[in-house]
């Protein structure tokens, strides 16, 4: 949108249509603290891969990331980086 966030939808949408197994880390952040919430966003994003469906591979990390405090390091690595 206009203040850099884009809605769940059509993030979700963008993300289920460039899925694959390979893909190692979801994660989702920069979210806005009056509209959205982690559990609605991660909501958002299952509802829309199960809608179109596209299966999360076992191996792919999905995680809404904290505001306001740090997340967890993530170790990104791969022949894709």
């Amino acid at each position: 949108g206009s203040m850099g966030h884009m809605c769940n939808a059509h993030t979700a949408e963008f993300l289920a249509e460039n899925y694959h197994p390979g893909i190692s880390h979801i994660l989702l952040c920069h979210l806005s603290a009056e509209n959205n919430t982690p559990e609605h966003v991660l909501q958002t994003l299952y509802d829309t891969f199960s809608n179109k469906g596209v299966q999360i591979h076992t191996n792919t990390v999905v995680k809404a990331l904290p505001r306001g405090s740090r997340s967890e390091v993530f170790i990104l690595s791969g022949e894709h980086l």
